[in-house]
């Protein structure tokens, strides 16, 4: 006999709601970025800041290695620390990535980085647990993002 295994894939919101993942809408692998589609539009938008958020307070939400519960999810607050021009990872260089000093686990990836405005100035996608580090998409990488997410639709 021949099975046909098809995976469910859920995204979990603030309150706890569950929505069916159906696609990647765009993804850009060389900027370690993409954009999800569920079964609805849900949550509530957010405006890209005007800024880089060089050197100011940041904060983040998630579900950092899997600590969830509807209502409650964990609220962190860092500092931008700088853009940097080529990072390292298993080999791969990315070009222009945000430095925080945000203490962040495993599981945070793709979680927005916010300023004080509530604007998002970037994304956590790596986190460097011994020394309190992370790092992510830049506010520029957001918006190269969003460009052709438009031009897709």
């Amino acid at each position: 006999s021949i099975y046909t295994i098809t995976p469910k894939v859920f995204v979990y919101d603030f309150e706890g709601k569950k929505y069916l993942f159906k696609d990647v809408i765009v993804s850009i692998p060389e900027r370690d970025t993409c954009v999800l589609k569920t079964e609805k539009t849900w949550g509530k938008p957010v405006k890209l800041a005007k800024d880089d958020c060089l050197h100011e307070a940041i904060y983040n939400m998630s579900s950092s290695a899997g600590y969830y519960y509807p209502n409650a999810v964990p609220i962190r607050q860092g500092f931008m620390n700088g853009i940097v021009k080529n990072q390292e990872i298993n080999g791969k260089i990315f070009k222009d990535v945000n430095l925080y000093t945000l203490s962040v686990q495993p599981g945070a990836s793709g979680s927005a980085v916010f300023n004080k405005e509530g604007e998002v100035c970037g994304t956590i996608n790596i986190a460097y647990t011994r020394v309190d580090l992370s790092s992510g998409a830049s506010l520029a990488d957001l918006r190269y993002l969003f460009e052709k997410m438009n031009s897709n639709l």
